[in-house]
């Protein structure tokens, strides 16, 4: 028996990047070392927000219904911390922050693919007696007590290039410290380092992909 689950979702930006401002720049991956990628480059005005050390801007799709939000944390900053601190309480901090400003961003053209098998994420999570023969009870589901889970796989996949996003998956208050930043003040944003993204719906507030990217890998132009 196997039973998938699957999500994709492909986006055009409200405001797309200019393929001729793309130039290649490195960027420094989360083991320290450099690798050559290429960067997007947008000047105009952003949803933006400035806090603990951290940038988050907001990239629209479409007529604005769903967006991706970038957050960039000091090139120093300890990953492991920061994505320790990535909670709920954060995450609506971030969103309740943002305000129009006018901004320099530049984002890498890139793509990355995560798989993992999750039998010890989820029996860490109380499930483990469904990955356990003599104690698994999926009568509910087929009249046969010799049913448990076997493996649960997951696999995503994600590609952001000038003109938007590819994505797709499958599954076999801590707000403080913000810094004001006055609305005619132009703001710098050059994404040349690890940094969050997450793909939401601004009417539902649903999110639909996530991720710590730490190795992106570049694409061609589309």
């Amino acid at each position: 028996m196997f039973l998938a689950d699957a999500v994709y979702f492909k986006g055009k930006w409200t405001v797309p990047f200019d393929v001729a401002a793309t130039q290649d720049a490195p960027f420094t991956k989360a083991d320290g070392t450099q690798q050559t990628l290429p960067l997007m480059f947008q000047d105009g005005s952003f949803n933006y927000l400035a806090q603990d050390g951290v940038q988050v801007v907001e990239l629209p799709y479409g007529k604005g219904r769903m967006s991706m939000i970038v957050a960039l944390p000091a090139k120093q900053a300890d990953l492991a911390a920061f994505a320790q601190s990535l909670t709920s309480e954060l995450w609506q901090g971030w969103l309740d922050g943002l305000a129009r400003h006018p901004g320099v961003l530049k984002l890498p053209r890139f793509k990355v693919e995560y798989e993992a098998m999750l039998n010890d994420t989820l029996t860490q999570l109380g499930m483990g007696v469904a990955f356990d023969p003599d104690h698994a009870d999926f009568t509910g589901m087929i009249d046969t007590s010799k049913l448990w889970l076997g493996f649960v796989k997951h696999k995503t996949f994600l590609k952001v290039y000038e003109q938007g996003t590819e994505a797709a998956a499958a599954t076999g208050a801590g707000m403080a410290g913000t810094v004001f930043i006055p609305p005619d003040q132009k703001f710098t944003m050059t994404v040349d380092h690890p940094f969050f993204c997450a793909i939401r719906d601004t009417q539902t507030g649903a999110i639909l992909f996530t991720g710590l990217i730490k190795a992106p890998e570049a694409v061609p132009a589309q």
